[in-house]
């Protein structure tokens, strides 16, 4: 699949309802081609984080748990202790074709009717499956011809895999997103630390990748993440750790280029992205500041258009009962996309443009009332006051509604 036509899918995908698109998922999810339609998944993924679809338990499945956090996709940049997600398709099969005989059919039988959610099944089935599983893979990156390249990655999710039956549990325990720890998460966080420190500086690194990327503001665990080791270990894990706080940047700044250079991508994906720069600048202001400023940039004129095209779509007249809801659905989910693209622009920017284009698209929005024929006045005015709330606030809504009661 062509890059382009993928990406013009994916933001198709963005505007169907959550039951057409957990339909569509399952389908992509299922297909032997994983990396053709991994960009399509990686676009998607934000949305599925807050559908949290449910999904059955598979063997494939049960075999990523423990790889999940490490995975990255092209778009993500360059990372350094990772596992590349459009070849996971390749992992599980060589992996469960090297397993010993029975086991996979065994194993397949016990996971029937269970679903990915249930943390239970998977330390169950996992414990027993993930020991073998590592011997299959590491045995595949010894023996075969394979580039150096896929070689160390092979290795490094055999590492996981290994340890996974001791891994998976603490990271389980851990909250999400990973950030104001407790006493007792910072004790789990020493332990996690403990089995990365047990193995080389590969695996070291992998297991900092997977708890970094595991909150949105990385560098705010830093601190954290010292404070449980001893101090020699500080010094083999504080270069590691740079590393990969330097990679996330340039990761965001690989995410940003992406959403600047496509007028067409989707306002909640700009958002997204604007979104996660603002908290890396909160985090690391002098790191990421010029991030921050480009990010400023996009964000504001993105609003600005964005918000010009909500005003545009004029207010629904009275008619087909499932027509009109499916249109108030639509302009409401643009809405809260373009308020959420307007809240992250306000951490980067001063903000006047973007307040001010919002009091015009607010005027804009009462207007448009008055040139509906044949509307229900009350009705009207409901709908655009909703929209007014999500754009401006509820005291703004609620001035529209207080000038219109009859």
């Amino acid at each position: 699949m062509a890059d382009k036509d993928g990406d013009c899918l994916a933001d198709r995908l963005q505007l169907v309802d959550d039951k057409k698109l957990r339909d569509v998922v399952r389908v992509l999810e299922s297909t032997r081609e994983r990396g053709a339609v991994e960009p399509i998944l990686a676009a998607l993924r934000p949305r599925l984080r807050r559908l949290r679809p449910e999904r059955p338990l598979t063997l494939q499945r049960l075999l990523t748990v423990p790889l999940e956090a490490a995975l990255v996709t092209g778009r993500d940049g360059a990372w350094s202790f990772v596992v590349d997600r459009s070849r996971l398709g390749e992992l599980h099969e060589v992996t469960l074709a090297r397993l010993a005989p029975g086991l996979a059919a065994a194993l397949e039988k016990a996971l029937l009717g269970r679903l990915a959610h249930e943390t239970e099944a998977i330390l169950e089935h996992g414990r027993s499956f993930w020991p073998a599983a590592a011997e299959a893979l590491a045995a595949t990156a010894a023996d075969e011809a394979l580039p150096e390249r896929l070689v160390v990655e092979q290795r490094r999710a055999a590492d996981l895999l290994a340890t996974a039956s001791e891994l998976v549990p603490l990271l389980a325990r851990l909250p999400r997103p990973l950030q104001f720890l407790e006493d007792g998460e910072k004790e789990l966080l020493a332990d996690i630390l403990a089995l990365a420190l047990g193995g080389s500086d590969d695996r070291c690194g992998t297991v900092l990748t997977l708890l970094l990327r595991s909150t949105k503001r990385p560098a705010a665990l830093v601190d954290d993440l010292l404070a449980a080791v001893e101090p020699v270990d500080r010094n083999r894990l504080r270069p590691l750790i740079d590393r990969i706080l330097a990679e996330h940047r340039a990761t965001l700044d690989s995410l940003l280029d992406d959403v600047a250079d496509r007028p067409e991508a989707p306002v909640a994906q700009v958002a997204e992205a604007v979104e996660r720069v603002a908290e890396a600048v909160d985090d690391e202001a002098a790191a990421a500041a010029e991030l921050g400023r480009r990010a400023g940039v996009v964000a504001e004129t993105r609003y600005l258009a964005a918000i010009q095209d909500l005003t545009a779509m004029r207010p629904l007249p009275a008619g087909d009962t499932a027509a009109v809801l499916a249109g108030v659905r639509d302009r409401e989910t643009m809405a809260r996309a373009v308020a959420k693209l307007g809240r992250a622009a306000g951490r980067l920017v001063r903000g006047e443009a973007i307040e001010r284009a919002t009091g015009d698209a607010v005027n804009a929005l009462v207007d448009s009332v008055r040139d509906l024929a044949g509307e229900a006045t009350p009705e009207a005015h409901v709908r655009i006051a909703r929209l007014i709330e999500i754009l401006a606030g509820s005291d703004r809504a609620w001035a529209h509604l207080s000038q219109h009661r009859t």
